[in-house]
């Protein structure tokens, strides 16, 4: 539905009732300038990788922009499952601090079931847990994330699905 309203639209957020919304003009102003809509190819890309949550409360947000298949799949199932009781992809500000440069995680998670009362995750998600696979700079970061994140009492880790989030909250 988003898709087909939004197709060769300029999309930008704004926040209605507590949540950011998207919403496409057909141009949008920023200062004198004109965008039009034949900026399409960008805007089209933008909206395919647009997903729109399903369970309102869940998030502050009305979608997650995914940057691979891995995270619109694990969008999916944390908005679908009920233990999962926040969560929210990370915006790009959002950055930790390393030696190798800023970082910025992929999801914050609340958690809750009967075994684990909330918990508070991050997780980043990748395809793969070989390092050789990623950069190595990549694998800094991730190193230095886990360690920061165990310092201010959050659970961190990588997650290739979420099916391995369940298999790690075991």
């Amino acid at each position: 539905m988003l898709r087909e309203r939004h197709r060769r639209s300029l999309c930008t957020g704004r926040r209605v009732g507590g949540r950011h919304r998207v919403r496409a003009d057909r141009r949008s102003r920023l200062g004198d300038a004109q965008l039009e809509p034949d900026a399409g190819a960008e805007v089209e890309r933008y909206v395919d990788r647009l997903y729109e949550i399903q369970s309102a409360e869940k998030s502050p947000y009305s979608h997650v922009e995914w940057e691979s298949s891995v995270e619109e799949k694990f969008a999916r199932r944390l908005d679908g499952d009920q233990r999962v009781r926040f969560f929210v992809k990370l915006p790009q500000w959002f950055t930790i601090d390393t030696p190798v440069g800023p970082y910025n995680p992929d999801w914050a998670i609340s958690w809750e079931n009967e075994e684990r009362p909330r918990l508070h995750l991050v997780r980043e998600t990748k395809s793969t847990y070989e390092e050789i696979e990623r950069r190595g700079t990549e694998n800094a970061k991730i190193a230095c994330a886990r360690e920061h994140f165990k310092a201010i009492g959050a659970e961190y880790g990588v997650a290739t699905s979420f099916d391995d989030l369940v298999s790690q909250m075991s």
